[in-house]
């Protein structure tokens, strides 16, 4: 249907990038991101926060762990779904350290943690046995 679109004339907006984006990650398929990415770029749509957040999120799920921390530094203003997406991918991408390591600068950025970074990271210190850290976290959490 993209491509369709392509074909037709039609220009894509913010809206159909971020839910294009969002389809590619459960594909399985980094040809086929890469190319919706280079398509996003194209158009200049990766300026956008929203794709830039939808983009860095379907890195991070397709297990493109390293694109996705790219397309983090890339984000010249980070919003609270920048980072969780950047934390949720390291946490279920194993890197439980590196997981911890973004939650504690976002606080330093004055990003607020929520919920979702919260009780990531909190599972991040379960799995590799930081008790200590994740008792900081949980106190942080009950804020």
């Amino acid at each position: 249907m993209f491509r369709y679109m392509f074909r037709l004339g039609l220009e894509a907006n913010e809206f159909t990038f971020v839910s294009v984006l969002g389809a590619c990650a459960y594909m399985g398929s980094h040809w086929l991101e890469r190319q919706v990415h280079c398509v996003a770029i194209k158009n200049r749509m990766d300026a956008s926060l929203f794709v830039a957040n939808a983009t860095l999120d379907m890195y991070s799920k397709s297990g493109a762990i390293d694109d996705a921390k790219t397309i983090f530094n890339l984000i010249a203003y980070k919003d609270s779904v920048s980072w969780n997406a950047l934390i949720v991918g390291l946490a279920h991408n194993e890197e439980e350290e590196e997981a911890i390591h973004m939650l504690k600068q976002m606080n330093l950025r004055r990003v607020t943690p929520d919920e979702v970074s919260l009780a990531t990271v909190i599972n991040a210190c379960s799995n590799i046995r930081a008790t200590e850290t994740g008792k900081q976290i949980h106190c942080l959490a009950v804020k």
